[in-house]
């Protein structure tokens, strides 16, 4: 049977996979010149002494805990090449070549930084990058834009629940906007309008963000196309304003790639002289590891999935500002 260009994903997948391989260079180019201050020898947390006390106290168990190619050479220099390396990997994903085994390198060495640099780099985005990241490893699999559209969904939703499920007044009592702006970590020039707006705006705004982040997303499944791309439009709209008003790194950026899975080859036609994203042979065969990682997104979101998989960052627990 053949797919109309509404029902195709093609060119939603390669125009992800450019945008991803942007968001991957963002990320290892602005760590690289600070990470031998924050984990170097003589940095903030030397990432190295950490290691060789967890390497004496847990035996082979801190290679599960700690997956790291690290481990392998523990000094600035190493930090200062994997940076690198990472920089090397985001840009076959940006140019669209050699995809897969780019996004496994990127993924491969993200992971190695991010499970060495704690606390700099235990936030929601760095989980968020390495998830999005797995999954990309699959490029060219049936089910890839259902897997990302269930991460999407659960990116979203557990960010709405969390809110009501934290106990805190002020998302209850829809009050929570009248203190977000000034609360939180890098506010933006526009924050400072929004903070004196009328307190009747403040709230309604904090009504539909609720709505959006605890309705919209079940609609990024929907038939027809129509309802799922309104869906995805307020969700982008959501980032959008996000990122006007705060300073969140590349999670914004990222939040608005996924959404693009909820938009076919029709809407992204502009984009159709674009070269599309190879082929495997099996790649029917891709579909069983996306199933195997949706089930354990669905495991996650009953606090089911096993625990053994933490380290790799592969499916995570999200819940902004809470």
């Amino acid at each position: 049977m053949t797919l109309t260009r509404g029902q195709r994903f093609e060119i939603t997948e390669t125009v992800f996979l450019k945008l991803f391989g942007l968001i991957y260079l963002i990320a290892f180019a602005s760590l690289w010149p600070q990470v031998v201050g924050l984990m170097g020898a003589n940095g903030v947390s030397p990432a190295a002494e950490t290691m060789t006390a967890m390497r004496f106290d847990y035996g082979w168990r801190a290679y599960l805990d700690v997956p790291s190619l690290f481990w392998f050479w523990r000094s600035d220099a190493a930090l200062k090449a994997l940076c690198a390396a990472g920089c090397m990997a985001s840009l076959p994903l940006l140019f669209g070549v050699m995809v897969r085994s780019a996004a496994l390198a990127a993924y491969i060495l993200y992971l190695s930084l991010v499970s060495i640099g704690q606390p700099f780099m235990s936030f929601q985005w760095d989980a968020l990058l390495l998830e999005t990241g797995f999954l990309a490893i699959f490029a060219g699999s049936p089910l890839l834009p259902l897997a990302y559209r269930c991460l999407l969904f659960r990116l979203m939703f557990e960010s709405g629940l969390v809110k009501l499920t934290s106990h805190d007044v002020n998302w209850r009592s829809l009050h929570a906007l009248r203190y977000h702006f000034y609360t939180q970590p890098l506010p933006m020039p526009l924050a400072y309008s929004m903070q004196h707006a009328p307190d009747w705006l403040l709230d309604s705004l904090t009504l539909s963000v609720l709505l959006i982040e605890l309705l919209t997303p079940f609609f990024v499944f929907a038939f027809p196309r129509r309802i799922r791309i309104v869906a995805v439009s307020l969700l982008a709209l959501l980032q959008i304003v996000i990122a006007a008003t705060g300073n969140y790194a590349f999670f914004n950026l990222l939040g608005l790639a996924l959404c693009l899975w909820g938009l076919d080859d029709e809407c992204l036609a502009w984009f159709r002289k674009w070269r599309p994203v190879s082929r495997p042979r099996l790649a029917r065969a891709l579909s069983v590891p996306v199933a195997a990682i949706m089930t354990l997104s669905l495991l996650q979101i009953l606090d089911l999935g096993p625990s053994f998989l933490d380290g790799f960052e592969i499916v995570n627990p999200y819940g902004l500002f809470a």
